[in-house]
C-alpha cells in the first residue's frame, strides 16, 4: 500500500488534470472550492478530504495553531453516550470502529473547552467538528450515530437536553 505522501500527490495531481480540463488551476479556488469540485468530479478518491485538509494547513499555517493539541480524554458522560450508540449501531463493525475513535478524540477537545456531546445540539456539533477537525468525514458519519443516541436517551431521561 503506498504511502500518505504518494496517496496524497496523487489526489491533487488529479485534482489538479481535472482543473485544468476545464480550464482551471487550484491556486484561485479555496478549500471548499476544492473540496466541492474533486468530489463532484470524483477525483481524489476517499483521500481527497485528507489530502486538500494538508494542502488547507499548507495554506493556511494559523489552522494549525487553532487546533487543539494532543489528545484529551472525554468526560464519563460522553465516553457513556459514545459507547452505547456504537453498541446500538447497525453499520458495519469496522466504520463504528473508525466512528468512535474519532467522536473520542472530539469528546475530548470539547471537554477542554468544557463541554460535552449532549450539550450542544446538533448543528452546534458539526459546527465545532468542522472547526476542531476539519474534513473528517468519520466524525460526520458518527455524529449522526449520535443524533439518534441522544434522540432515545431523551424519550428515556426527558431532563436531558437532545
Amino acid at each position: 500500500m503506498p504511502n500518505t505522501t504518494e496517496t496524497h500527490y496523487r489526489c491533487f495531481h488529479k485534482v489538479a488534470k481535472s482543473l485544468q480540463s476545464r480550464g482551471r488551476t487550484n491556486c484561485w479556488l479555496d478549500h471548499n472550492a476544492l473540496l466541492a469540485h474533486a468530489r463532484a468530479a470524483h477525483e481524489g478518491g476517499r483521500h481527497i478530504g485528507s489530502a486538500l485538509e494538508v494542502l488547507l494547513e499548507y495554506r493556511e499555517p494559523a489552522i494549525l495553531a487553532r487546533r487543539i493539541q494532543g489528545n484529551h480524554l472525554p468526560s464519563a458522560n460522553d465516553k457513556s453516550l459514545l459507547v452505547a450508540a456504537a453498541a446500538a449501531s447497525k453499520r458495519p463493525r469496522n466504520a463504528v470502529e473508525a466512528s468512535v475513535k474519532n467522536l473520542l478524540r472530539f469528546a475530548g477537545a470539547l471537554g477542554v473547552r468544557d463541554q460535552e456531546i449532549d450539550q450542544l445540539d446538533h448543528i452546534e456539533l458539526l459546527e465545532l467538528a468542522q472547526k476542531l477537525l476539519p474534513s473528517n468525514e468519520s466524525l460526520i458519519s458518527g455524529l449522526g450515530v449520535i443524533r439518534g443516541a441522544l434522540r432515545w436517551r431523551a424519550m428515556i431521561w426527558p431532563s436531558r437536553r437532545s
